[in-house]
């Protein structure tokens, strides 16, 4: 029976330990996630302002002094129409945002909000990844109490012409190719503007007929001719490189409860071993 009863005290220790770890370290972190906004972007590294642009009064949003000018209706928590009529009005009057900030990955959290539920506009930096330009648009979203998200969704803007959006789709053909003022026209052709009975037919000799009806060729290096057609074609190849950008999304959430098991474990771990110590040291005085 002592055995047990010391058994019983060792294990009852360990659970005193583990509790007083459970309230050291989880309440500060719960705590820590109330007064939050954890703001979900479409690309890492995407710059987010947040706009603090109503107060809760009597259950409904009324807006702070700075925006009721903007004659937006937040009355019942905004709205897509409402959250574009403030970000131009912000930017318009050039309102300072309540905070700012930059997430390495796809998250960008606020923490330490101010005490009371508010209406918060969240904007962005348009950014541009593999030549297309992601243009975030505007959200309200209420924060203040209980930890908050808000998930940002962007327009996307692609150049009218993805290989090389400073020059046209289509090459640009030579003007006139058959102008013989145009030095860089690619064919070089006979000019008959001097003579009406040349014949394009490359190759052939002149003939003549006598008078008993023959036809004879002349073969005199002189009067022989000869033309020549050349016709260089220039091709244009243009290679595209397409830029595959993988980032793993599975990343853990942002709760502020991630390292309190650590140091949990690490004590409990400890105990048993001096536990264990203990009793084997006993065993072996019996």
């Amino acid at each position: 029976m002592t055995g047990i009863r010391k058994k019983n005290k060792i294990l009852g220790f360990i659970f005193t330990v583990l509790a007083v770890w459970m309230v050291i370290f989880q309440n500060p972190s719960y705590a820590a996630q109330r007064g939050s906004l954890n703001v979900k972007t479409e690309q890492a590294g995407m710059t987010v302002y947040l706009y603090r642009v109503a107060e809760k009064q009597a259950g409904v949003y009324v807006l702070n002094e700075k925006f009721q000018a903007s004659g937006a209706d937040v009355s019942g928590g905004g709205s897509r129409e409402a959250a574009i009529t403030l970000a131009d009005f912000a930017k318009a009057q050039g309102i300072q945002p309540y905070r700012t900030g930059t997430g390495s990955g796809k998250h960008v959290v606020f923490r330490n909000l101010s005490d009371g539920e508010a209406l918060y506009l969240v904007t962005g930096d348009p950014m541009t990844v593999g030549g297309k330009t992601y243009i975030p648009a505007p959200v309200l979203v209420e924060a203040g109490g209980a930890a908050a998200e808000a998930d940002i969704k962007c327009d996307i803007e692609e150049p009218e012409n993805p290989t090389n959006p400073t020059e046209p789709t289509n090459p640009t053909e030579p003007t006139n190719p058959t102008d013989p003022s145009n030095p860089t026209s690619p064919t070089r052709y006979h000019d008959d503007s001097d003579d009406d009975d040349w014949d394009p037919t490359p190759n052939k000799k002149p003939t003549i007929t006598t008078a008993a009806d023959e036809t004879v060729t002349i073969t005199d290096a002189e009067t022989q001719s000869e033309t020549r057609v050349e016709e260089s074609t220039a091709e244009s190849e243009t290679e595209t490189s397409t830029e595959t950008t993988v980032e793993n999304e599975k990343k853990l959430p942002q709760t502020g409860q991630l390292w309190w098991p650590v140091g949990i474990l690490l004590s409990a771990g400890a105990v048993l071993l001096a536990a264990g110590l203990v009793m084997k040291k006993r065993s072996k005085e019996k």
